[in-house]
């Protein structure tokens, strides 16, 4: 009786925050992220410092696995050593706005237009709303605070929400910053986002387009075939549209003859506005017709950890960011 007493004077935000850190008892830290304390700087602030000893741990932990070694994050020397670099000490709350699938939008549409945007039907934190909606298929569900969550609804006849309820429940409790210290993520407020799907000329999902911009500048970009599919491979071209003989993880090189469009110069110029001048931005398009539409932006490209084929490729990349790049 004494302690329900206490309960009810306390405020109604203190009452939440123990609520729900009583409800994580296996996960305290990350049920931080859900209280009051994400609503104010000091309140972030405090969270983050008591995940910045597993951020160090995890960023030194996954580079080692993949590299055979650990990163040098105060002064690095290859690409994705600056990666590892930028997860700790080059944090700002752009960044969240950024990684962010739903907020980016705005972003998007003051920066370039609404134009290149595509369709949005719904966003909210229940699925029941959609399901409610008879939203029009085709379209795609996703996770505006994660990567690689996607569900392709193709058939107007067989739309399970069951099955999707079911897979995605877990979704926007996930904390997708604490795999490989990608603190951009920690921040954004969960949602699922419904989108049209888009189809190129013959019917399939569109080739993935990746700009890599380097304070604000393409360098490199590559085109991703059959992103979901079992034939996946990729070109590499440089700034001045010279295809490269090089590759990234385990994706083949596309070895057919591939002809750019002609609004590359187009896909170059709006990328390089979207970037904001920042050290690093990878920017992602999809191309319908003429108009290139916009997919995601990237700050931290395969974590840090993609691995380049020839192998100097890594240290040739940071070049464009630390001010050297390599000499014809």
């Amino acid at each position: 009786m004494v302690r329900q007493t206490l309960r009810r004077l306390l405020p109604a935000k203190l009452r939440d925050f123990i609520r729900i850190v009583k409800s994580r008892p296996h996960d305290k830290i990350r049920s931080l992220r859900f209280t009051f304390l994400r609503d104010y700087f000091l309140g972030r602030l405090f969270v983050d410092l008591l995940y910045f000893p597993y951020d160090i741990h995890i960023i030194f932990q996954t580079y080692k696995q993949t590299f055979g070694r650990y990163p040098n994050i105060i002064r690095p020397t290859t690409f994705n050593e600056y990666i590892q670099h930028s997860k700790i000490l080059r944090r700002k709350s752009l960044q969240t706005t950024l990684a962010d699938k739903l907020g980016v939008r705005d972003y998007v549409k003051k920066r370039i237009g609404e134009r290149h945007l595509v369709r949005l039907l719904w966003s909210g934190d229940e699925l029941h709303e959609a399901e409610t909606m008879q939203l029009k298929v085709p379209f795609v569900i996703k996770a505006n605070n994660s990567s690689a969550k996607n569900i392709f609804v193709t058939d107007p006849k067989n739309v399970d929400w069951h099955s999707i309820r079911t897979e995605t429940k877990n979704w926007l409790k996930d904390d997708f910053s604490i795999a490989f210290g990608e603190w951009q993520y920690r921040w954004i407020k969960p949602k699922f986002v419904i989108e049209e799907m888009l189809f190129d000329q013959s019917g399939k999902i569109p080739a993935d387009w990746k700009f890599f911009t380097f304070h604000g500048k393409v360098r490199l970009f590559y085109i991703v075939f059959d992103r979901f599919g079992k034939e996946k491979s990729r070109i590499f071209y440089d700034e001045s549209l010279q295809r490269l003989d090089f590759e990234l993880d385990e994706t083949p090189l596309f070895k057919g003859e591939f002809v750019l469009p002609q609004n590359i110069r187009e896909m170059i110029r709006l990328s390089e506005i979207l970037s904001n001048r920042e050290p690093l931005v990878r920017v992602d398009w999809f191309t319908v017709g003429s108009n290139p539409i916009f997919g995601e932006l990237t700050l931290t490209p395969e974590a840090g950890l993609g691995k380049f084929k020839p192998r100097h490729m890594d240290k040739i990349l940071y070049g464009y960011l630390s001010g050297t790049p390599p000499k014809d």
